[in-house]
């Protein structure tokens, strides 16, 4: 492997004006680079993860202590993180509208022989992912395809079996509109706990970009988005909220879209350059 700071001198990064650290495990970094501002974004209670050490926890307050400004993208990060210092901002995630919203979507090879409504799942099929609810739903809404865009990184056995779940692996980026827009449905059944209650989902945003109506499970920060999503508190009520979702794909498909524009990254920029 290259030496990271050779690499760092050749490209002209030594001497920067900001150093932005999204993740603890590059906190060397701050002894390599001179820099005017050190800026940390804590998107993730670690603490989550089952790979995470304690030297990681470790250097993740020091982090936040040495920071000149730390960013947190949920209001648990919030709450957890001012036991370390009181003046962290509060910045959740955002979309990248200009990848959603098109003049042309292409209709996905895989939606072509169904004649099913459509409920979609993007993103990484880890352990934080509800896979028992995903079979619950399919096997009680036998007339829904359900489509799974992602990579695998979990068990799923439980769903071979499953004739309307379609297990599509991982995608480009630039393809995940056109799933999005020729579906009738989205969901994020994330479970409960320390790891999903620190998250706001991009998915969200981005699900909302092209008008689809999202139907969520009941985790923390759901409570603090005001969003048009439709929030279950139980595996029967995340069916049900799937199928009135579908039933008002056209009634809410301006108000979702409308959301997504005023959550962009770009307006998560005008906040955080005031910081700068």
């Amino acid at each position: 492997y290259p030496n990271i700071k050779k690499v760092l001198e050749e490209n002209d990064f030594l001497d920067v004006d900001i150093l932005w650290l999204s993740f603890t495990k590059y906190y060397y970094l701050k002894n390599i680079v001179n820099y005017k501002k050190l800026i940390h974004r804590c998107s993730d209670d670690i603490s989550g993860f089952k790979t995470v050490c304690d030297s990681m926890l470790y250097f993740e307050e020091r982090l936040i202590k040495e920071s000149d400004t730390v960013f947190v993208t949920s209001k648990d990060l919030l709450e957890k993180k001012s036991a370390i210092r009181k003046d962290i901002v509060y910045l959740p995630n955002g979309v990248e509208l200009e990848n959603f919203i098109r003049d042309k979507y292409v209709l996905p090879e895989e939606y072509k022989n169904s004649i099913n409504k459509k409920c979609i799942f993007v993103g990484a099929l880890h352990d934080w992912v509800d896979i028992n609810l995903i079979r619950h739903c399919s096997e009680r809404l036998k007339n829904i395809d359900f489509y799974l865009v992602g990579p695998i990184d979990t068990d799923i056995e439980i769903l071979n079996n499953c004739s309307n779940v379609h297990i599509l692996g991982k995608r480009n980026y630039s393809e995940i509109p056109d799933y999005l827009y020729y579906s009738d449905v989205a969901i994020i059944p994330f479970k409960i706990n320390s790891l999903t209650n620190s998250i706001t989902p991009v998915k969200l945003y981005e699900y909302m970009s092209v008008g689809l109506n999202v139907v969520s499970t009941n985790f923390k920060e759901m409570q603090y988005i005001d969003s048009p999503a439709y929030i279950a508190k139980d595996y029967n009520e995340f069916c049900g909220y799937i199928e009135q979702a579908i039933e008002k794909k056209d009634v809410n498909k301006q108000n979702n879209i409308k959301f997504a524009k005023s959550n962009t990254w770009y307006d998560r920029y005008m906040v955080l350059n005031t910081y700068l």
